[in-house]
């Protein structure tokens, strides 16, 4: 129940303030960063579900407190027969570079259950390369 945009931190971001059914909590800042957490609230309807939806949809969003630049990204994924058990997954955004103006992040370390899964290191970014007005998405 994560973001599939965990990949690029400003879709990530984009839709955690654009979406009405997210709540999202300023947890505090701990030491450089500042810790926020994002989650879809368990209807109150739904007293002793096990486990909640809050719960499985939980995402920790980890700023750098001087730049606001997304530095980490943490949730849980949970296996098809247990939700109940969670795998911890950690992104990790590094080597910010300002690509036509954005700032993107040119190395993005994915950790599952503790473990080196994915190292992406690029050399450059491209937004939106040969797409018109007319066939971009007016979502």
């Amino acid at each position: 129940m994560t973001d599939s945009g965990w990949f690029f931190p400003a879709l990530l971001i984009q839709r955690m303030i654009s979406n009405p059914a997210l709540t999202v909590v300023f947890v505090g800042q701990e030491g450089s960063l500042l810790h926020y957490q994002s989650y879809i609230p368990t209807p109150a309807n739904i007293a002793n579900a096990t486990p909640t939806t809050q719960h499985l949809s939980q995402t920790d969003l980890y700023l750098d407190a001087t730049t606001l630049l997304p530095t980490q990204l943490a949730f849980n994924i949970h296996p098809d027969s247990n939700a109940a058990a969670d795998i911890p997954v950690l992104i990790q955004y590094q080597n910010y570079q300002s690509v036509n103006g954005v700032l993107v992040p040119l190395e993005v370390q994915e950790y599952l259950n503790n473990s080196l899964l994915l190292d992406a290191q690029l050399q450059t970014a491209v937004f939106n390369s040969g797409l018109t007005i007319s066939t971009q998405s007016t979502r």
